[in-house]
């Protein structure tokens, strides 16, 4: 478990290196901005959570109900790029939003590889064997983030309205795909997903899960 904790301990300084300032000028400026991306950087972070707990967990139903909320929350990692449309709109602060949203969307983005690359190092013998299954998982989860994405821009859902409003959920994102900007979003959040797979991290440990 060397790996996960070194990538807890990267996360957790990015996050203070965003949220530290973000909630010095939300206090000082009282610009609510500040805790929206305080609160962000914290939805981004549950996928890694939820992972260490499902692959950690002894207990069959804790683990299915922890990977369901993995999945479920996983858009809330590389949610936080779109966050930058806030910069235009809080003038006077645009150079510090741009820090925050690019450290945050950085957090985000490791939290979605780390917690990805978690679950699938830990999927049933059977279907890392099964080579197809293991081909379609990280693009399958790429435009599935991806859409998760848009539906919380666009669509303003949340995780947690799956658990009790899903055909609702489902009606919105339909709706919203009646219009342009939506499949944009998704195709590019799409493809920043698959290129970050192939960032080569060199053989630090904190990028590699030991099993």
């Amino acid at each position: 478990m060397k790996g996960i904790k070194d990538q807890s301990i990267v996360l957790m300084l990015l996050t203070l290196t965003g949220i530290v300032p973000a909630l010095f000028y939300y206090l000082s400026a009282g610009k609510e901005i500040f805790l929206g991306l305080t609160w962000n950087v914290f939805l981004a972070l549950l996928p890694f959570y939820f992972a260490i707990k499902s692959v950690s967990s002894g207990h069959r139903m804790i683990k299915y109900f922890n990977t369901f909320l993995w999945l479920i929350f996983l858009p809330n990692a590389p949610y936080l790029i779109t966050d930058i449309i806030h910069v235009n709109r809080n003038h006077g602060y645009e150079g510090f939003i741009v820090y925050l949203v690019a450290i945050m969307s950085f957090t985000g983005l490791l939290s979605w590889l780390f917690s990805v690359r978690l679950m699938l190092s830990r999927l049933p013998g059977k279907l890392r064997l099964w080579k197809k299954f293991s081909y379609f998982a990280y693009p399958a989860l790429c435009i599935l983030s991806a859409v998760g994405v848009s539906m919380g821009r666009f669509a303003r859902l949340n995780s947690w309205e799956l658990l009790y409003n899903p055909f609702g959920v489902l009606l919105s994102t339909i709706k919203m795909y009646a219009h342009f900007w939506p499949w944009v979003i998704t195709l590019g959040m799409y493809l920043v997903l698959i290129w970050i797979r192939k960032i080569d991290f060199g053989k630090l440990s904190l990028f590699n899960v030991q099993k």
